[in-house]
């Protein structure tokens, strides 16, 4: 599965939600993380998010391939496949 993760939180949430997700998921942007994880991992992963945090708005993209990503712009991460 290809998880894409976008939040919109506060500076102490961020933190934790950087802490669970930065193992897992290749940084693309501010507030933006994906990658390929299990559905086992991806469900753990929604659970520990769930968990970390108290305010904070996340969505979650789940996708059975990775999807057709075209970026303008630098890239970051030389990890991820947004290029």
């Amino acid at each position: 599965m290809y998880v894409v993760i976008t939040y919109d939180a506060d500076i102490e949430e961020r933190k934790n939600i950087r802490s669970v997700v930065k193992g897992q998921l290749h940084w693309i942007q501010y507030s933006t993380y994906a990658g390929e994880l299990t559905r086992t991992a991806t469900e753990d992963l929604f659970i520990n998010l769930k968990k970390s945090v108290k305010k904070a708005r996340i969505s979650f993209w789940i996708f059975d391939r990775p999807p057709e990503v075209r970026q303008i712009g630098s890239q970051k991460d030389k990890e991820s496949i947004f290029l």
